[in-house]
């Protein structure tokens, strides 16, 4: 298995602003500051931004050990491999940020991704539009693990817009929490570190886990 850390800054909202931190697409180019020498490379890691009404958290999970970004304050950064038997648990409580989205037929026959909405399917006219509800069962199926409905909460955020070299970009933000179960043990790993959904690069996608000590989901 491929090594995992994870990695946590805790910065006040004053950092952020000196750092010049606007919006979800900075944050994307400060965090590429965790991997120096990197130029042209593949993006192979992933983060995500919280607001702690203190400030802001940034978690970072990547194959390669990051580095403290110059931004970051001294004492404000943490990293920690996730051990092997982090994995050997059955149950998890969980929280996913997601910008859940499907492809649709556009311009001359052309495929889009719109943002999904609405909790449940909904038929608009002979086209079946999935819900969020679906969304997170397919993601869990082809990912090694089955959410617990019982305990499933869906939370809307605001919508994510920014200007990334002259182009206007917007996400928009879900969070599931809740408790999952794990089906297969090699592509629930495999999801942890690869993340689920579109805009993973810029906040999005990340899995965050912690184990259920009963053993019940």
């Amino acid at each position: 298995m491929e090594d995992i850390y994870l990695s946590k800054a805790e910065v006040s909202y004053e950092t952020v602003h000196k750092a010049g931190i606007r919006n979800i697409y900075d944050w994307h180019q400060k965090a590429w500051m965790c991997f120096p020498n990197r130029h042209g490379q593949k993006r192979d890691f992933l983060i995500r931004i919280d607001d702690t009404n203190q400030g802001f958290r940034l978690l970072v999970i990547s194959t390669e050990k990051p580095s403290k970004p110059d931004w970051c304050p001294d004492g404000s950064w943490k990293t920690k491999k996730i051990t092997e038997d982090f994995f050997e648990a059955d149950h998890y409580d969980f929280s996913l940020l997601a910008n859940p989205t499907f492809k649709t037929n556009g311009h001359r026959g052309t495929k889009k991704r719109v943002p999904i909405l609405m909790e449940n399917d909904t038929l608009d006219g002979q086209t079946m539009h999935p819900g969020l509800l679906s969304w997170i069962r397919r993601k869990g199926e082809q990912n090694g693990f089955v959410i617990d409905e019982k305990t499933l909460q869906i939370r809307r955020g605001r919508r994510q817009e920014f200007q990334a070299k002259g182009i206007a970009g917007c996400f928009s933000s879900v969070e599931f929490v809740g408790t999952l179960k794990v089906s297969d043990g090699n592509l629930f790993k495999n999801v942890v570190r690869r993340g689920i959904g579109t805009g993973k690069a810029f906040g999005f996608g990340m899995l965050c886990l912690a184990r259920r000590m009963d053993g019940q989901a």
